[in-house]
């Protein structure tokens, strides 16, 4: 059976440069390079090679210049492959941390806090697991690397009306005569900028306000 699991990009150099995100998949082979008393070894396509532990209570995950660019505190096979579960640290090629958050059944989830390779924070936000997906929900800050506040504000997770499908509804008219009529009802969500959102210059200095 083939297993395909979702890990973190690192910022690489070279053949193996890659925009660093919160989901990707790449695929997963089968069987382990090797097993020793560190855990399984994988290597995939990409040149990255993954570390289980021999319980699957945590992992390490290394690019293809063999530099360590995440550790995780738990995984889980599901049945399309392996996942993430509860802390994440996700590291620069010279060890400085990028990112650190949290994972549910591979979606991040809670506050998550990611920085600037000289150590300043960069994003402070938060996600939240909505029918079995991630969103930007509550207080979102963003900073620029002199460490200033560069946006502050707050995501709500509301209906998104464009996702739809088609239900039917049945009508009687005075006669007894039943006919059935169909509509298209929203039933996705999304997340969406709510309240006051502040912006801000690399001074400090409030630039302006946006309400939503």
């Amino acid at each position: 059976m083939k297993f395909y699991m979702i890990i973190i990009l690192g910022l690489l150099s070279l053949s193996c440069r890659a925009q660093f995100e919160d989901r990707y998949r790449d695929y997963f082979p089968e069987e382990p390079l090797k097993e020793d008393s560190a855990g399984y070894y994988y290597m995939l396509d990409s040149g990255k090679k993954i570390v289980f532990s021999l319980n699957l209570e945590n992992h390490k995950i290394y690019n293809c210049f063999n530099t360590l660019i995440e550790t995780g505190q738990n995984c889980r096979i599901y049945t399309d492959g392996f996942g993430r579960e509860g802390k994440c640290i996700q590291y620069y090629n010279d060890g400085r941390i990028k990112a650190v958050g949290y994972y549910y059944k591979n979606e991040a989830i809670g506050v998550w806090m990611k920085y600037f390779p000289n150590g300043i924070l960069k994003l402070n936000y938060s996600r939240a697991y909505v029918n079995n997906r991630s969103y930007l929900s509550g207080p979102y800050e963003e900073f620029y690397e002199n460490g200033h506040l560069k946006i502050s504000g707050n995501y709500g997770v509301i209906a998104n009306p464009i996702i739809k499908q088609y239900d039917t509804i049945t009508m009687v008219d005075t006669n007894g005569i039943e006919t059935e009529k169909y509509f298209l009802r929203p039933i996705g969500i999304k997340s969406e900028k709510i309240g006051t959102w502040k912006y801000y210059k690399s001074s400090g200095e409030l630039e302006r306000k946006e309400g939503y």
